[in-house]
This record gives C-alpha cells, sequence and structure tokens, in this order.
C-alpha cells in the first residue's frame, strides 16, 4: 500500500567547509530542488525546516522550523523563510 507523501525535502553533506556567502547558494539549490517536486505533485506547505551542521572540529549545529500562514510551493517564499531560519540560529562563527 502506498502512503501520500507528506513532506518534501533535500539535504546535502558537503565535502569542505563553506563560507556565510557560499551557503546561500547551497540553500537556494536545495529549497529550488524540494519545491520543484512540490509544485510537480501539486502541493504546498506551511512549514519550513531547516537543519545545518557543522565541521567536526566545531561540532554541533541546529535544527529548527518555522510555519508560515499561507501555503506554497514557491521557492523563493521558502528560500526567504529559511534565510530567516539561519541568520536568527546561525552563530556566525562555525565553519559550516
Amino acid at each position: 500500500m502506498k502512503t501520500e507523501q507528506k513532506s518534501y525535502g533535500h539535504g546535502i553533506t558537503l565535502l569542505r567547509d563553506y563560507s556565510k556567502e557560499e551557503i546561500y547558494a547551497c540553500l537556494l539549490d536545495l529549497f529550488e530542488e524540494a519545491c520543484r517536486r512540490a509544485r510537480m505533485d501539486d502541493k504546498e506547505g506551511r512549514t519550513i525546516h531547516l537543519g545545518i551542521g557543522y565541521s567536526r572540529e566545531v561540532g554541533g549545529g541546529f535544527s529548527r522550523s518555522m510555519s508560515i500562514q499561507n501555503p506554497t510551493n514557491l521557492t523563493m517564499d521558502m528560500y526567504d523563510i529559511c534565510l530567516k531560519l539561519f541568520h536568527r540560529f546561525y552563530d556566525g562563527v562555525s565553519k559550516i
């Protein structure tokens, strides 16, 4: 029995530490892929989840979610929320 997909996500493990600016482009690519799949299935979502792990030397990271009032599958809408989460919870020092 096949169940209906309830979430769309995409992740990547980076092979080196990234600068804050490089992360922006990486996050945009990840959100574009997840939103593209949601659009193909004619689905929209209200909760955006962002998980970031820091390099081994530092360890740790964060995993946070935020819900919006109006569902969407538009990449830039989701990406804007993602950046808010990133800026709020990234410590600004740890290597990503």
